[in-house]
């Protein structure tokens, strides 16, 4: 059976939803008044070592649907892709801040807040200590905002393009699966 890259990913979450599903008890609860307590314990053994056994086939369907995945991944370049997506991600956590800056002073209400400062009664010495004479400011300027929200949305167009991409690669990629593995999920209820 073949199924694209997009279903393999849903079937991968499924089979770790149906892994994580099974209970693995490792013990059992008699007592005195429990008529036959040997074939509890025996019936409990049976159950822990079935149980084990789902879950190691499970684990074996999932990593084979995995590892097929991730060598179609890299054969098509849904790898190359998704890294190109990344960047353009970290770009944007870099260009935000700017775009979201708040512009900074005008050199002239610098000069005068600063002007003010040395014409003030205060004991310098002290103004300095307490940063009383000082004036902070933004050094953003509203062509670094303007270019930074260019340069953003043309990331964020770029992105579009990768995830379509992406999404084509994904559907239009097929990989092989092992009769057993389709017998398997399809027992479990997840083909």
């Amino acid at each position: 059976m073949k199924i694209n890259l997009r279903k393999a990913n849903a079937v991968q979450a499924e089979i770790k939803k149906a892994i994580s599903g099974v209970k693995v008890e490792m013990n059992v609860s008699v007592d005195e008044f429990t008529p036959d307590y040997k074939s509890v314990v025996v019936a409990a053994q049976q159950s822990l070592v079935k149980a084990v056994a789902r879950k190691r086939e499970l684990t074996k369907a999932l990593f084979e649907i995995r590892s097929k995945v991730g060598k179609e991944n890299a054969i098509v370049g849904v790898n190359e892709v998704l890294t190109q997506i990344e960047l353009i991600d970290a770009d944007l956590s870099i260009l935000t801040p700017l775009v979201n800056g708040t512009i900074g002073k005008e050199f002239a209400e610098i000069e005068a807040r600063l002007e003010k400062a040395k014409a003030s009664q205060t004991d310098s010495i002290r103004a300095s200590m307490y940063g009383i004479n000082k004036v902070e400011t933004s050094v953003v300027t509203p062509s670094l905002i303007e270019d930074a929200k260019l340069i953003a949305k043309s990331f964020k167009r770029d992105k579009q393009e990768l995830q379509d991409t992406l999404l084509q690669l994904n559907v239009n990629t097929l990989i092989s699966l092992s009769d057993e593995a389709v017998e398997l999920l399809t027992e479990e209820g997840i083909l």
